[in-house]
């Protein structure tokens, strides 16, 4: 399994709505791309402002597959839909280890 990590900051008073709009638009989106795992939205409560999505995919090959077309125009339906872009601080990946044996 490999795991996208995004870091957004988001005002705390807008989180509510840029969950809400994440999961119809986004999450909806990659739901339907093979190899999607699952999504998970979390804040550290030191900084938050920050949220971060952790979404999960099969494999690597998986996550590269998602047609660049796709991931433009869910992008712009969310901004749309939002009426705010916040951008991305960070994207990176982590790659999930079996258990040791």
């Amino acid at each position: 399994m490999v795991i996208e990590w995004l870091r957004i900051p988001v005002p705390i008073a807008r989180q509510d709505d840029y969950l809400r709009h994440d999961r119809a638009i986004w999450t909806e989106f990659l739901a339907k791309q093979l190899g999607f795992a699952g999504k998970e939205y979390w804040r550290d409560p030191d900084s938050p402002e920050i949220l971060h999505l952790v979404i999960c995919w099969d494999t690597l090959a998986d996550w590269h597959k998602v047609p660049q077309s796709g991931l433009a125009a869910t992008d712009r339906a969310f901004a749309a839909a939002l009426g705010e872009v916040w951008p991305v601080q960070l994207c990176t990946r982590y790659d999930v280890l079996p258990p040791p044996a």
